[in-house]
């Protein structure tokens, strides 16, 4: 008799599930940052199966069933906005540190290739110009000229 080989298991990556856009209008799910994210509560479900989804909405939210047609679009529509909306409020603060970063890089290069102290009246005026610049880009030309 043959001994049987070594039992493989399962890998759920092995699976190669992917989002179904479907499930938006029916689940109110979306794909963000490579997860299925519910727009009602913002939880994320461990695998993207239509069954994971289905339970999760069923189970979660059933006063959304009301929703219906037109309506329903809406809602969704609006959840959606505010997720994105929401995960922009994270992004935005990131980018304005990166451009501080950068302005404070500008600046240092400026004070370094011209030799001077930072107390000169009219090389301080520049550095600001610079700053505005990059800083706030549609107020800083009729503020400081």
């Amino acid at each position: 008799m043959d001994k049987p080989g070594p039992s493989k298991k399962r890998k759920v990556k092995d699976e190669n599930r992917q989002f179904q856009e479907i499930w938006t209008e029916k689940y109110f799910f979306v794909w963000s940052h490579n997860k299925v994210v519910c727009l009602i509560c913002k939880n994320s479900v461990a695998i993207a199966k239509e069954y994971n989804v289905k339970r999760h909405y069923e189970t979660q939210h059933p006063t959304f069933t009301k929703f219906i047609g037109e309506l329903r679009k809406q809602k969704m529509l609006s959840l959606k906005r505010e997720l994105i909306g929401q995960q922009a409020m994270f992004t935005k603060p990131i980018q304005d540190s990166e451009t501080a970063t950068e302005v404070s890089y500008e600046i240092s290069r400026m004070i370094a290739k011209r030799s001077r102290p930072f107390n000169d009246g009219d090389f301080v005026k520049e550095c600001i110009e610079i700053a505005a610049k990059k800083m706030c880009q549609q107020k800083s030309l009729r503020k400081f000229n």
